[in-house]
């Protein structure tokens, strides 16, 4: 597991790559994203969902998918390390 002091750091960035590597690395299991939108298209709203393993463990929002994605993924890195 990562120390406390290398916990913030993980967080910053590009979450979506740091979850992938720590799920890789770990042999965790495999992740997977579902974005969804809604509202009109000028003022569209993502919402993504991050599953390991087929289960929910964050979700993210964003006026874009990236955005969206990077956000689930920051909340499950949080989630992940807390466990």
């Amino acid at each position: 597991m990562l120390s406390k002091s290398s916990r913030p750091s993980i967080l910053k960035g590009n979450c979506k790559g740091r979850l992938k590597e720590y799920v890789e690395w770990y042999s965790l299991g495999i992740l997977k994203y579902s974005p969804s939108d809604e509202g009109p298209g000028h003022k569209k709203v993502w919402k993504s969902t991050v599953c390991l393993n087929g289960e929910e463990i964050a979700q993210g929002i964003g006026f874009t998918k990236k955005r969206a994605e990077m956000d689930a993924a920051r909340k499950a890195l949080v989630e992940i390390l807390v466990k």
